[in-house]
């Protein structure tokens, strides 16, 4: 656009007036996930930080991250970072940084973390001062021992093996081949998984 600008004496000067709009400094990632795995990060827009908790036992490299950002591009050191495609180990915390379209930058922490392991089950139980061996039903969750006629059922140590983080009567942690119970009425262990 053209300005004219006249003086008292009716000479004139031509302005061009210009107007740019300055680039944006929008620099977000405003979604994190791996698809593949089902998990989806929790962002901190405060901190700056992504968490990402995937499943148990998966591994932590060669990992395939979707996200979405508001600035111009997303790189992590000089390698540039395209969704849905760049792999990457996370076996340490790695730091996306968002490049805005106004060359300002801002860093993003992401940490990938396993979930703890959910499984909690017996695996074998008996007692083993008696020789006897238990029958672990997983499906119905019930365990069968039968011990010699005239056992003494009310102060036995059970032997077992699970998978868990601990088996407990009621509060009471159960330790195999050490904690004497009475087993004269039905006794309900609890396996309990880890984070439990």
């Amino acid at each position: 656009m053209e300005y004219r600008v006249f003086a008292a004496d009716s000479s004139m000067k031509i302005y061009t007036l210009t107007v740019t709009i300055a680039p944006s400094g929008s620099k977000e990632i405003t979604a994190f996930s791996f698809p593949a795995l089902g998990a989806v990060g929790v962002i901190d827009q405060e901190n700056h930080t992504i968490a990402v908790t995937i499943p148990y036992g998966s591994s932590k490299s060669s990992l395939v991250a979707s996200f979405t950002a508001t600035g111009q591009s997303v790189r992590i050191g000089s390698t540039v970072q395209t969704s849905g495609v760049t792999v990457n180990s996370f076996g340490s915390p790695k730091a996306y940084t968002v490049v805005a379209a106004d060359e300002t930058t801002q860093d993003y922490t992401v940490t990938v973390t396993n979930a703890l392991n959910p499984a909690k089950c017996f695996w074998t139980f008996g007692f083993s001062s008696l020789g006897v061996a238990g029958t672990v039903n997983e499906a119905a969750h019930t365990i069968s021992v039968n011990v010699p006629h005239g056992t003494d059922v009310t102060g036995l140590v059970a032997t077992f093996s699970y998978a868990g983080n601990s088996v407990r009567i009621g509060a009471a942690q159960q330790f195999s081949g050490v904690t004497v119970n009475n087993f004269t009425n039905p006794v309900t262990y609890t396996s309990l998984s880890e984070g439990q």
